[in-house]
């Protein structure tokens, strides 16, 4: 009889182990399943590359369409730069920001024969975050152009870099990864696969 209280707490301490432990198993799978949802969510490199992508899409889709307008104003970074504006405004129209109009000269964008390559399809060859603020993505483009009255079948690599802008992805640079101090669009006999028609 001395023993039957102290077995009674035995017990009683059993069964409050036996009732905790169902809740303490509950609370360990809702962290565990919060884990694995806040791993699945902290893939914003994946999300992020997809609406870089995108944006490479639509700037790739507006190059076939020869759009220029969306290519170089809407879909790149807004700038203050006057160098930058420049290099897009001479594509753009033929003249500078800080220039006349009756100062048109080439290169202007599908209509003198610098920038008269128009790609027809194109493919991503590689795409990567640098961080969470900027993304880099080649592409291999396919297309045709005319240079010196002849027809030619063009193949070339170009890189986008791309950075957020008020949380949106916009292209900051489109170049010729050999020669990456002037925009893509011109054809180079030398880095580009160029085949007479």
């Amino acid at each position: 009889m001395k023993h039957r209280p102290i077995f009674l707490s035995v017990i009683a301490c059993v069964g409050i182990v036996a009732v905790a432990n169902p809740a303490f198993a509950l609370q360990k799978s809702k962290h565990h399943r919060g884990h694995r949802a806040s791993a699945k969510g902290g893939g914003g490199s994946s999300v992020g590359g997809i609406g870089a992508l995108a944006v490479v899409d639509a700037f790739e889709k507006a190059y076939q369409r020869k759009d220029k307008n969306a290519m170089i104003l809407k879909l790149m970074t807004p700038t203050k730069e006057v160098g930058i504006l420049n290099k897009r405004y001479q594509w753009l129209r033929g003249y500078g920001v800080d220039e006349l109009p009756s100062a048109v000269r080439p290169p202007i964008l599908f209509t003198t024969a610098p920038g008269s390559y128009v790609p027809t399809t194109y493919k991503v060859v590689s795409s990567g975050a640098n961080s969470s603020q900027e993304y880099s993505v080649t592409v291999k483009e396919k297309g045709g152009c005319r240079e010196e009255g002849v027809n030619y079948s063009v193949e070339r690599v170009r890189r986008f870099k791309l950075v957020k802008v008020n949380g949106r992805w916009l292209v900051s640079d489109y170049v010729n990864p050999t020669n990456t101090e002037e925009y893509g669009f011109f054809v180079d006999d030398i880095s580009d696969k160029m085949v007479k028609k």
